[in-house]
């Protein structure tokens, strides 16, 4: 499985390293050929140092209602792009107490803005399935970069991943995605705002017939998750402070 690249926060020092994800399959910039079959990215050969899987740091994968977004910042958790959810749907593990979480990102008091481009971006007005993190949390708490998109087609509601193409599997090998482009995100880069829908799609078009719903995508998931023992239960959605957030942690030189 690749390696997530490091993540570099704009307007500080701070650099960070995000964990493993799936080896997941990217259509071809472009191209909405559907006819053709999808794209499968296989795992990388395993290190001789085996990683511990992606799905083994989740505790709960939640579906929800991204209502509102805004910036927050204070000095323990430094700019946040703060999210409500509603309607919330636990496919695995138990659903959170909290209605909102904050990520890593938005303005500084001194006027400069500060992101991660690893981090999700979750749009109000969308309905997103989350994996959320067992462990003590501060930059996200989508473990490993596991978000994807419910978006309606049709009668069915099915599942895309954030770069707005369905997802055909979902498996504890990884995620295999079509190569018609559903939802653009690059038509917004404003977080705080909705993502435009496309135009409509024929759902007799191979990927959308074939894509995953929503809940044969959450059977999937709890499947996958079980299959490595994920430690599934409750989750928090607070963030644990740094202190203070905008320092990097270093390793002081060995004196001799």
């Amino acid at each position: 499985m690749p390696n997530k690249p490091t993540g570099l926060l704009l307007g500080s020092s701070i650099a960070i390293a995000l964990t493993n994800c799936f080896a997941i399959a990217h259509a071809q910039s472009g191209t909405t050929g559907a006819s053709e079959p999808p794209t499968v990215v296989p795992g990388a050969a395993a290190p001789q140092h085996k990683a511990p899987h992606p799905l083994a740091g989740v505790a709960s994968i939640i579906e929800a209602d991204v209502i509102a977004a805004r910036y927050t910042y204070d000095e323990s958790l430094g700019p946040r792009t703060e999210v409500t959810i509603e309607n919330i749907v636990a496919h695995a593990g138990n659903a959170p107490s909290e209605k909102v979480f904050s990520q890593t990102g938005g303005p500084l008091p001194n006027g400069l803005y500060m992101g991660i481009a690893e981090l999700p971006v979750l749009h109000p007005g969308s309905r997103y399935i989350l994996f959320l993190a067992a462990t003590p949390w501060f930059y996200t708490p989508v473990w490993a970069g596991l978000a994807f998109r419910v978006e309606p087609i049709g009668d069915r509601r099915i599942v895309l991943g954030l770069h707005g193409r369905p997802v055909l599997s979902f498996d504890s090998t990884g995620v295999t995605f079509g190569r018609t482009q559903i939802v653009n995100p690059q038509m917004q880069k404003d977080p705080l705002k909705p993502l435009p829908k496309l135009a409509s799609f024929n759902t007799s078009l191979p990927d959308i017939a074939s894509a995953l719903d929503s809940k044969a995508f959450g059977q999937a998931a709890l499947d996958a998750a079980k299959k490595v023992g994920a430690p599934l239960g409750t989750t928090s959605l607070r963030a644990t402070p740094h202190t203070p957030w905008n320092v990097q942690r270093t390793v002081a030189p060995a004196t001799h």
